[in-house]
């Protein structure tokens, strides 16, 4: 049995679920000619697991193999060209990708305790963990959003500039109450003594804390 990743103990549904970020079905239609391979989806990163899987058709054929998808570009790439008709492809998306809320949640259980592991991930970390890896989803979103709205610039009116805006106080909302809970929580490893010979400041020493 390997190591535990973060989405083994933090399932990336819950952080979806907690930043309102939950997988939209969608269904795209397209044309083939015989000489076409790549397809650009609407709508993408594209989610695809067992719990959201991709159903891709020509001609009203299931295809299983001999395509890949490009998930975070949303792009659908075929080995080989497929005959001339029509294809469809049902797919779920969302904002972020499952890998980026993995790395937020990595990143999180790093900033609270650089030396804690996911193989024994101390429960009370939980909350912590959960606020500083949806700080880290907001700020994502946010930057998203701010670049979608830069290359909108010839539409009169946008609103996209107004949700990057929403997004990042979102992300200094989850900062500021993770901030607010760890206030009382103290880590031995940054208690620090003054030593009288070098005026230097120095962990306290093990043994002193253990008895």
């Amino acid at each position: 049995m390997g190591e535990k990743t973060a989405v083994d103990v933090i399932p990336v549904s819950l952080i979806r679920s907690l930043i309102q970020d939950r997988p939209q079905f969608d269904t795209i239609l397209f044309t083939t000619d015989g000489v076409k391979k790549l397809f650009e989806l609407d709508n993408f990163p594209v989610i695809e697991d067992e719990e959201y899987p991709v159903y891709l058709a020509v001609n009203e054929q299931e295809i299983t193999e001999g395509y890949t998808i490009q998930h975070g570009a949303g792009v659908l790439k075929f080995t080989e060209p497929p005959e001339y008709g029509n294809g469809s492809i049902s797919h779920y998306y969302a904002q972020l990708t499952d890998q980026e809320i993995e790395d937020a949640l990595n990143a999180g259980l790093l900033r609270h305790d650089p030396s804690a592991t996911w193989d024994e991930f101390p429960e009370e970390y939980s909350p912590f963990v959960q606020w500083l890896a949806m700080a880290s989803c907001y700020y994502m979103l946010a930057s998203k959003w701010a670049t979608y709205a830069r290359l909108k610039v010839e539409t009169v009116e946008t609103h996209d500039q107004q949700v990057a805006g929403r997004y990042f106080d979102l992300a200094r909302r989850m900062e500021d109450r993770y901030m607010d809970a760890s206030a009382g929580i103290i880590q031995v490893a940054d208690i620090t003594r003054r030593d009288v010979r070098t005026g230097m400041l120095v962990p306290i020493a093990e043994e002193f804390y253990n008895e």
